[in-house]
């Protein structure tokens, strides 16, 4: 019992001498007085107006379509005859400037992924200077990579 009264004690003393137990206690006019803090004057900033970029257009699909088409004198990929590396094709999807996805509605062999990304370059070659990988998408939904400086593409395509 003497430590609670100890405690209790304790209690109303800080209190009291901090002013919270007594409501009607004056208040310190200095502590009162608020300070003025100076304030910069806020300079009104214009929001920075979009920088217009140039955004250039990613044409290297159609390049390639077109330039694939004209060296065989069709319109689309299925007036190729079916022994034709290029028949099977059902687009050409530009990946970034110097890839293409070339989407193939059969599945193939490693071998005739290959020879269907050569026959594009060989095809593009000349005209689209930009094109250096060829990914091959067959009808089983699998990517091959395809490098020109590893394919056994014509002369004039080095």
């Amino acid at each position: 019992m003497t430590k609670r009264l100890l405690l209790t004690g304790f209690v109303v003393s800080a209190l009291t001498l901090t002013g919270c137990a007594i409501p009607d206690m004056p208040i310190n006019a200095e502590a009162q007085t608020a300070t003025e803090t100076p304030v910069e004057p806020v300079e009104e900033t214009k929001e920075p107006e979009p920088a217009e970029t140039i955004q250039e257009e990613n044409t290297l699909a159609q390049d390639t379509t077109n330039a694939v088409l004209e060296s065989n004198v069709v319109n689309s990929f299925d007036e190729l005859g079916p022994t034709s590396p290029g028949y099977p094709i059902t687009g050409i999807d530009a990946l970034n400037t110097t890839t293409i996805r070339v989407n193939v509605q059969e599945t193939l062999t490693d071998e005739d992924r290959t020879q269907t990304a050569t026959w594009v370059i060989n095809h593009a070659c000349t005209t689209v200077d930009a094109l250096s990988v060829v990914v091959i998408r067959d009808a089983s939904g699998v990517d091959s990579n395809h490098y020109k400086n590893k394919l056994a593409t014509l002369p004039a395509c080095k």
